[in-house]
């Protein structure tokens, strides 16, 4: 992950504070090539979420808690 942070120019904590995890996802997918397993936009999530926040509660620090987060989300109908 920290490879993939530095191809996107990432290169310190107050730039990951300023960063959008969708859009780092997706800027990743293109300078690979390939679409990026769900799971890197969880562990984004979770970083960027940290960097803004350093005090996150211990669950939040595990990227799993944003991929709950996530496919909770994507499995509701809409209203």
């Amino acid at each position: 992950m920290l490879r993939d942070l530095e191809r996107l120019g990432i290169r310190s904590l107050s730039q990951l504070a300023r960063s959008s995890p969708a859009e780092l996802y997706s800027r990743l997918s293109k300078i690979t090539g390939r679409r990026q397993d769900p799971c890197v936009l969880d562990t984004f999530t979770c970083a960027v979420k940290q960097a803004r926040n350093p005090r996150l509660p211990g669950k939040q620090k595990k990227w799993w808690h944003w991929s709950r987060i996530r496919k909770s989300r994507s499995t509701r109908t809409p209203s």
